[in-house]
């Protein structure tokens, strides 16, 4: 996936338990894995393959900005975040990996595909207008 040159930080948005072991493998030995929420206990199996790696486990805790106190500062965060990223795209310094590219009449089919962890590792694209 990363042909043999791994990352500093991997981070897996899925939800799936299917990708984590994949995730894990693209962090490079001090590296920083990121998982949404609480999905990763510390004590699990996907913990104690971050620290075979020397990786860093990191639980990004989302829900808390969506629902706390800092709710009211989330918007321009998330902004700024999405600006950014955008930047680094254009720079070529950060790369998506693009599993598949769909067309829109296929898409309910490939969520469950997602769903049921058979999507494979990577990005599924919806191809909103055709060539």
């Amino acid at each position: 996936m990363t042909q043999d040159q791994r990352v500093d930080i991997a981070f897996d948005s899925t939800y799936l338990q299917s990708s984590y072991a994949k995730s894990i493998e693209t962090v490079k030995e001090g590296g920083s894995w990121i998982i949404l929420s609480r999905f990763v206990q510390d004590e699990s199996e996907e913990a104690k393959h971050v620290a075979r790696r020397k990786a860093k486990l990191i639980h990004a805790d989302l829900v808390r900005y969506w629902i706390g106190p800092e709710r009211s500062q989330t918007k321009s965060f998330v902004q700024g975040s999405l600006t950014q990223g955008v930047k680094w795209l254009e720079e070529g310094k950060l790369k998506p990996y693009i599993n598949q590219i769909i067309k829109l009449e296929e898409a309910e089919n490939a969520l469950q595909l997602i769903r049921q962890g058979k999507a494979g590792f990577g990005k599924v694209v919806v191809k909103v207008i055709s060539d």
